[in-house]
């Protein structure tokens, strides 16, 4: 007996196995596609929604808001109307919604955003609807899906919220979605009694404490800060009151930004300040030690302990003794000569030059300097027909000096005559000297 063992699989067995690796693939590409669209729901679409909500808030909340909107109803179709005037069609005094903001929100099935506006008695609120505009939601794959419309709308809300949102007063914006049809409505609420935000058209009170802490959370740039009292928020011994009594520890400003500060005295023993930008100061009197600034305007300066002694931009002014720093400190005095040059004279043999009328304690007094060390005179000659010059004279300037008349001084120059061998008033033109007229202090 012979028996015959077949391997492999047979062709029922292969149908079999290809049919559950495709329920198996169906299922999973199907889990897949849901994924999928639970996670765009959950993302884009909401963020679109939370987006379109916020910069309705904010335009019913601007400065003029209600004056804009004076009409109990005023339905708005699309988004244009929120856009600020730099966008094609942009309606908004201002930009609350990028231009590249769409209408139509592709990924939840082409739906767009109509907006109703309510004023009632100048209390501004806004009624959105989602849908196709034939009431018609969330749609996605050849149907409604209110479950992607309920996670959109359940994200969004999420988006409205954040660290800095007081608890229990997120009451501006409420969404919703018809399980029926999967349209979504957000109600938008700008009640002042209820917003928990400083509101832009200021018509509003914070309904909840700003608490500051670590760094970064500054109010910087503030033109007006009101307030009864300021607390330091580390110890609360120390405090600004306005109306009553202030004490302080210590005042430490690195930077100081003031518009204006008008004060009847200031006094100050030690400001350190390292940058303080004040657009004015007036006041009756400032004393203080050191005064370090960038610019100060003044007629004249004058020293505190001794008016005498002053600074005059636009006349004489009168000063003890200046120092250079960058002359290494030394006082200006140590630097300026004794001689004050006045004039300077071209003379000659016998030249008379004024005498300077100088300070109470000036003296005048003149330099000479030679101007001709060596000198020789030239005359014509003729030398077996042909005309030439020759030297006459040759001299040197070997002494010098002024004789005080009183009202001026006499220069004598005296040269050496080679050919002589004497000491004689210099010849015309043959030497000249530089008289420099000095007054010394």
């Amino acid at each position: 007996m012979h028996l015959r063992i077949q391997k492999g699989f047979s062709l029922v067995e292969l149908l079999i196995a290809m049919v559950v690796a495709s329920l198996l693939a169906t299922f999973t590409i199907r889990a897949y596609i849901d994924n999928l669209d639970e996670t765009t729901a959950r993302g884009l679409v909401a963020q679109r929604l939370s987006g379109y909500t916020n910069a309705v808030r904010q335009r019913l909340s601007f400065q003029g808001a209600a004056a804009a909107f004076p009409n109990p109803n005023e339905v708005f179709v699309g988004v244009d109307w929120i856009k600020g005037p730099a966008c094609a069609g942009g309606l908004a005094p201002e930009e609350f919604l990028p231009c590249n903001f769409q209408n139509i929100i592709a990924q939840a099935g082409g739906v767009g955003f109509t907006t109703t506006v309510i004023n009632n008695a100048g209390v501004l609120n806004a009624i959105i609807v989602v849908d196709n505009g034939a009431a018609q939601g969330y749609f996605l794959r050849g149907g409604i899906r209110p479950d992607l419309a309920g996670a959109a709308v359940s994200s969004a809300a999420g988006f409205s919220v954040n660290n800095l949102t007081p608890a229990g007063l997120v009451t501006f914006a409420d969404y919703q979605s018809n399980p029926a049809n999967a349209v979504i409505t957000i109600t938008v609420d700008t009640n002042p009694l209820t917003d928990p935000w400083v509101r832009t058209d200021g018509n509003n009170s914070m309904n909840a404490d700003f608490d500051f802490s670590g760094v970064g959370f500054d109010i910087d740039n503030a033109n007006d800060v009101e307030s009864s009292s300021f607390t330091d928020r580390d110890n609360a011994n120390f405090g600004i009151d306005p109306n009553q009594l202030s004490q302080l520890n210590n005042v430490n400003i690195t930077n100081a930004n003031i518009q204006s500060t008008v004060t009847g005295s200031l006094s100050a023993i030690n400001a350190g300040i390292n940058a303080a930008s004040i657009g004015e100061l007036t006041a009756d009197t400032i004393s203080a030690q050191t005064i370090a600034s960038d610019l100060v305007a003044s007629g004249a300066y004058y020293d505190k302990d001794d008016t005498s002694f002053f600074i005059d931009a636009n006349g004489l002014s009168r000063v003890n003794d200046v120092i250079i720093s960058s002359k290494g400190d030394l006082p200006l005095s140590a630097l300026l000569p004794n001689l004050v040059l006045l004039e300077t004279y071209r003379v000659g043999d016998g030249a008379v030059v004024p005498k300077p009328s100088c300070a109470a304690t000036g003296e005048a007094k003149v330099i000479v300097v030679p101007n001709t060390l060596q000198s020789y005179l030239r005359e014509p000659a003729d030398d077996a027909g042909t005309p030439h010059t020759r030297v006459a004279a040759q001299s040197s300037v070997s002494a010098f000096s002024a004789v005080d008349n009183g009202g001026s001084w006499t220069i004598s120059l005296l040269s050496y005559n080679y050919e002589s061998d004497t000491y004689e008033p210099s010849l015309d033109g043959l030497a000249a000297a530089i008289a420099e007229v000095y007054c010394k202090y």
